[in-house]
């Protein structure tokens, strides 16, 4: 992905309530498949403090997405 892209993108989740990211849960994940090992990081980081997805053994779900993100 882009960098500039992925920089509206993470401003996005970050002005964003989290109501309004759960509905689109599946259209994250695929995004992670054009990201950089970098910006997937910063990416699920960002997630996880929204509330959005959690870590779990190391590996970082979203809520309701049975693949790993991360």
């Amino acid at each position: 992905m882009t960098n500039e892209r992925f920089i509206v993108l993470i401003n996005n989740i970050k002005n964003s309530p989290p109501c309004d990211l759960k509905p689109m849960k599946n259209d994250l994940y695929n995004v992670t498949f054009a990201m950089t090992d970098k910006q997937l990081k910063e990416f699920s980081e960002l997630l996880i403090s929204k509330g959005i997805a959690y870590r779990e053994y190391g590996n970082v779900f979203i809520y309701g997405v049975k693949e790993c993100v991360f």
